[in-house]
């Protein structure tokens, strides 16, 4: 529309007609958006401190609810929700006694109280076998879980196979069906034999580095 005006719009995966506008896209919101069972979504705001459910049949956006971490200070990220919409799973980096953290948290959405279910975890989804299963860095992991109780019910069991992460700090990436069918991409941790060399003019490659390391950053002159 020859506009600078971002929108959040829904369009059929089928493509059996065009995307539909939701509402003009505010910059104080954040990307961070989960699609709950009846129809909303889920959208952070004012620094990931507030959420708010945007219809997605029309209409404005509802009140912004605070999250209300308790004393935990961090960046909340939208994962998957929980059948029902018991819940919402998200992510949050934060700072803690042992330095930098990335924790898997349970929201309630109609409140906005939160709490941590797993330190050092991510991508959490619920499975119909009556778990949870996220991962821990490459190491894909389970634990029994109540959803009346909404409660973490037995050990955490760290399951066969690899997921692919990227780097030292994240979590490996998968989803699970709602048939239960896990999809993942495997391989492990990447990024842990990284060479650095220096290329001239002429193209000619030199070996800076000789050792291989995790280098995860990007090269700066």
């Amino acid at each position: 529309e020859q506009s600078s005006q971002r929108r959040i719009a829904k369009v059929p995966v089928d493509g059996s007609s065009p995307p539909v506008a939701l509402a003009d896209w505010d910059d104080d919101w954040n990307t961070s958006v989960a699609w709950l069972e009846d129809g909303d979504l889920l959208v952070t705001t004012n620094n990931g401190t507030k959420f708010f459910r945007l219809p997605t049949g029309g209409g404005p956006a509802k009140p912004p609810i605070a999250f209300d971490l308790g004393a935990v200070v961090g960046s909340p990220v939208f994962g998957n929700g929980l059948p029902g919409d018991r819940g919402v799973f998200f992510s949050m980096e934060s700072w803690g006694p042992r330095g930098y953290q990335l924790d898997e948290w349970l929201l309630d959405q109609k409140t906005g109280k939160a709490r941590r279910l797993f330190e050092s975890a991510g991508n959490a989804v619920y499975s119909p076998t009556g778990h949870i299963v996220f991962t821990r860095g490459a190491v894909l992991m389970a634990a029994p879980f109540d959803l009346d109780r909404l409660a973490v019910t037995g050990d955490v069991t760290a399951l066969p196979g690899s997921m692919r992460t990227s780097n030292s700090w994240s979590h490996g990436v998968f989803n699970v069906s709602r048939d239960g069918t896990l999809i993942s991409i495997p391989g492990g941790r990447l990024g842990t034999d990284r060479k650095l060399v220096t290329i001239d003019a002429s193209g000619h490659v030199t070996p800076f580095v000789a050792e291989p390391r995790a280098d995860e950053s990007s090269v700066k002159t």
